[in-house]
């Protein structure tokens, strides 16, 4: 099975990984949200955000969600 390549810099070379879009990348916050995200259903719904979004977030679960899944693309050539 192929794992998901993440592309975390925008063109302008900013860092996207800003998943909640509060202006702060955090290891707990925003990094705790991409990896449960990476385990896949085990943290469907709320459960992704659950004590690790902003209380300052401008993103909803749902739109969390979407935003980790589009910055992941699957190499099917290597």
């Amino acid at each position: 099975m192929k794992r998901p390549k993440l592309n975390l810099k925008q063109k302008s070379g900013r860092k996207k990984i800003d998943v909640d879009g509060d202006g702060e990348v955090t290891a707990l916050g925003d990094g705790l949200m991409v990896i449960r995200k990476l385990f896949g259903a085990g943290f469907d719904g709320v459960k992704l955000t659950d004590k690790a979004i902003s209380s300052n977030a401008t993103r909803t679960t749902d739109e969390i969600h979407d935003y980790i899944a589009a910055m992941s693309t699957v190499d099917t050539i290597a």
